[in-house]
């Protein structure tokens, strides 16, 4: 077998790096036949393409200056083009991207998204991808990369718009980045019933005692617990870090993925790390990181109090607080800070804070607010949920739940707004 037929047979066996040693011997031996330099280095750019890790920057630029290198022979396309001017756009090198398109409308619907990740733009993006598989790929990795929006429904439409066997790498891929925008979305139970049910379809298809097609499949799939990818991710944060500085916001994705595995892991220590720095390099962006800077300080509060660092907790409460009149929302934070008295053991404060969010609610306006509003309704059930948490821990038989008139106020507690 010649360089090219090697390099496929090591990818159907799931080793892209021995693949891309294949294809670079090839690219050495075919130095002056143009034609065949230009088929290498397609496939090299397409490996690329595909193998890259979309939370590992210096991966990213890597693969990137692969497929540039295919622009430079006479008979590039605008396919061609397009990949590169994609992977740029994963690095965080738009401004190259934009220059690097021919004028593809996934592309530039991308750059828009890239540019501003608001409901308008992902609703073009998702457009203009239709039913495509090459465009739906590349609009479900870059929403997936973001973090900003559910990459599921892209990821979904991606799948079914595959026609090949089961067992086919991309379908791998797809399946992995379902599972990737379903976390991100905060549907874990839904991310790994996606993996269960394409794993049994996947490997179900392949040839019976196949052990070696098994394991390779299993790696496609990114079958890794959390605390399993923590490792990996950390290792591509490093190197992103070494390429970039470490107050880069390309840094973003990185951070945002290896908070939510160590967070989901129960690693709470990596994950304050990860988040105090995400915050950081969000503060530098001003008010187009706002909504970003409140997700990234409830989870920061929510893992300190995991370690017990209660005070800690009560400054990113703060932080918050600090935030959430920008996005238009009130303050005080009352049920963080209910969650935050009932994690230090304060059942009573933590009936007082929720007391205090119900007093707000039915005081707003309707439908979402006000005495018959859907979300004071919830905040109802919370708060009552807290009254006999706290009656249980006192062994009390009145249920209290319904008596809320004027609780807040007894012993001259702040009223909302006061503090």
């Amino acid at each position: 077998m010649d360089e090219l037929a090697e390099a496929e047979v090591a990818l159907g066996a799931d080793e892209p790096s021995i693949a891309s040693a294949w294809l670079d011997r090839a690219l050495k031996a075919c130095r002056s036949d143009p034609e065949r330099r230009l088929a290498v280095l397609r496939r090299r750019a397409e490996v690329a393409c595909d193998e890259a890790a979309d939370d590992d920057l210096a991966d990213l630029s890597s693969a990137a200056r692969r497929t540039g290198q295919v622009l430079d022979e006479p008979g590039a396309t605008d396919e061609d083009a397009e990949r590169h001017a994609f992977l740029l756009l994963l690095s965080g090198s738009t401004g190259r991207g934009r220059k690097a398109t021919r004028g593809d409308p996934l592309i530039a619907a991308a750059l828009a998204y890239a540019a501003r990740p608001t409901d308008r733009s992902l609703r073009a993006l998702t457009d203009v991808a239709g039913s495509d598989p090459v465009r739906l790929e590349r609009a479900a990795r870059l929403v997936v990369q973001r973090q900003r929006h559910p990459g599921a429904p892209l990821a979904t439409s991606w799948l079914r718009a595959l026609d090949r066997p089961p067992w086919d790498r991309t379908v791998a891929r797809a399946v992995r980045v379902l599972g990737e925008g379903l976390r991100i979305a905060g549907q874990r139970a839904e991310a790994e019933e996606s993996d269960r049910r394409w794993e049994q379809e996947v490997l179900g298809a392949l040839p019976a005692g196949d052990e070696r097609a098994r394991i390779a499949t299993n790696r496609a799939l990114g079958r890794l617990a959390p605390a399993d990818a923590l490792p990996g991710r950390l290792e591509r944060l490093r190197r992103s870090e070494e390429r970039y500085g470490a107050s880069s916001p390309l840094l973003e994705p990185a951070l945002w993925a290896l908070s939510s595995d160590a967070r989901h892991a129960g690693h709470h220590e990596v994950a304050v790390g990860a988040l105090r720095r995400l915050e950081r390099v969000l503060a530098g962006r001003g008010r187009a990181a706002l909504q970003d800077r409140r997700v990234v300080l409830g989870d920061l509060r929510r893992s300190l109090q995991q370690l017990g660092h209660f005070d800690e907790a009560q400054a990113a409460i703060e932080a918050l607080e600090q935030v959430l009149p920008k996005l238009g929302q009130p303050v005080p934070a009352w049920l963080a800070r209910a969650d935050l008295a009932r994690a230090m053991g304060d059942l009573e404060g933590c009936v007082r804070n929720h007391r205090r969010e119900l007093e707000r609610c039915e005081a707003g306006v309707p439908p979402t607010f006000g005495p018959d509003g859907s979300t004071t309704q919830v905040v109802r059930a919370w708060t009552a949920q807290a009254v006999a948490l706290r009656d249980r821990a006192r062994g009390s038989d009145q249920p209290g739940g319904d008596d809320l008139d004027g609780a807040v106020a007894a012993g001259g507690d702040p009223r909302p707004g006061e503090e």
